[in-house]
């Protein structure tokens, strides 16, 4: 029982009651906090449905797609599901202005850009794009907008059976799964490949660091534009049942001048919520 991911046979196996991730969301006005609570069997499901909707767009195995979700719960679909075609995901953090953009794109031949529906940043992207010839389809997590693919319109209508891959579409171990560029700040950014293989490299950091153990939770602030999270993997390669992981916020927080009061009151009621009571490790994401 539990989450397992397998490297040349992809999959996401469930529990009957594992849930896999947690999502949080905060209405307009500051005062609601919405839960979203997805098992594995959902995330199987879901992301199943993501596949098939991108084969029917032509992405296949070993086209770059960059994700800009910010803290978006449909990030944990729509990266297994490039895991399934063989697709080779690139997380990228929406505080990419138009020439960053540009370079990551045609650095990693992009070929299709998915974002959440925050204006600003899908304006950054479509004024990014003259100087992006390998962009073939930009993709809107959220509200609709001219011009972008409905993720959530497209895939209304797929069916979850998705099939593996066979023959030359087929996924194998040393086959590229996800792609980071670095920070960039002795230079240029540069990209940093890994294959299938890589969660097994961070067994250690899940079982010895972050103390991943079932029925427990593991929460990480990072948005998902970060390479923290890709401690996905390492959780659900360790825990082998009811491994939760947290994700908060799923939605962007407008919070401007009094963005880290909010932070810190937010913070002070989740902790004290029943929901974490059971946290053993609080991971943030911070430099130096």
């Amino acid at each position: 029982e539990g989450g397992h991911l397998h490297g040349d046979e992809f999959d996401v196996e469930f529990g009957e009651n594992g849930t896999a991730a947690i999502g949080f969301a905060i209405n307009v006005n500051g005062r609601a906090l919405e839960e979203k609570f997805f098992t594995f069997e959902d995330i199987s499901r879901e992301s199943k449905r993501a596949a098939y909707y991108f084969t029917t767009l032509g992405i296949k195995k070993g086209d770059a797609v960059m994700l800009m979700l910010r803290r978006r719960y449909e990030w944990w679909w729509l990266m297994l599901a490039l895991h399934r075609i063989g697709a080779i995901a690139v997380p990228a953090t929406d505080q990419l202005l138009v020439k960053d953009i540009e370079y990551r794109t045609n650095a990693a031949e992009i070929k299709m850009i998915i974002s959440y529906d925050n204006p600003s940043v899908q304006q950054q992207i479509e004024n990014a794009l003259p100087n992006s010839p390998t962009v073939k389809y930009l993709v809107t997590v959220g509200q609709p907008r001219e011009g972008w693919l409905d993720f959530h319109g497209g895939m209304e209508n797929c069916s979850a059976e998705f099939d593996r891959p066979a023959g030359d579409e087929a996924t194998h171990n040393s086959d590229p799964m996800l792609l980071y560029f670095t920070s960039g700040t002795s230079g240029y950014p540069k990209m940093v490949l890994h294959s299938f293989d890589y969660p097994v490299g961070h067994i250690i950091t899940a079982k010895y660091w972050h103390e991943v153990v079932d029925n427990g939770l593991h929460l990480t602030v990072a948005e998902t534009g970060w390479a923290e999270l890709r401690f996905l993997y390492t959780t659900w390669t360790v825990s082998a049942r009811t491994k939760c992981l947290i994700k908060f916020p799923s939605t962007e927080l407008q919070l401007s001048a009094h963005r880290q009061l909010f932070t810190v009151i937010l913070f002070v009621r989740i902790f004290l919520s029943t929901t974490f009571r059971q946290l053993r490790v609080f991971l943030p994401r911070a430099k130096p």
